[in-house]
């Protein structure tokens, strides 16, 4: 379900993306550029990078990512103790 989910959320980026090149190049209205960038500012805001920055709560994905991450760089640092 999760790489569904990841797969949407690319595929509006890259619309998105396309809807700020458009308006850039002045092919389409402004209000698609004012929705393309509320996209995206709402998707740096919900980074896990600036959820962490502002103190907020991660999602239970991303935690569970960020503990599985520090677990396994805590058994690599101990294997490198021990050799």
């Amino acid at each position: 379900m999760s790489d569904h989910n990841d797969t949407i959320k690319h595929s509006l980026d890259l619309a998105f993306a396309a809807v700020v090149g458009g308006a850039w190049l002045q092919v389409l209205p402004t209000v698609t550029t004012i929705a393309g960038l509320v996209w995206y500012l709402l998707r740096i805001w919900e980074s896990e990078t600036v959820k962490q920055l502002t103190g907020r709560p991660m999602s239970n994905r991303d935690w569970i990512d960020t503990m599985q991450f520090r677990s396994l760089r805590k058994r690599q640092e101990d294997a490198e103790r021990k050799n």
